[in-house]
């Protein structure tokens, strides 16, 4: 998934939701597969990958 398909994933999940961008990556954080389909969590991890430290990264 290339860095412009991620946040745009991230950003329609924001819409759905009715939520801020970080209170999404918050949630996603917390909750993951349980509640994210698999596109998100593929966005949300290009997400953390490019921009949060790499330690924040689950495998």
């Amino acid at each position: 998934m290339q860095r412009h398909q991620a946040m745009t994933q991230l950003q329609k999940e924001c819409v759905f939701l009715g939520i801020g961008f970080f209170d999404l990556i918050k949630d996603i954080q917390i909750n993951g597969r349980l509640v994210y389909s698999e596109k998100t969590i593929e966005a949300y991890h290009k997400y953390m990958e490019i921009y949060a430290m790499p330690a924040q990264v689950d495998a």
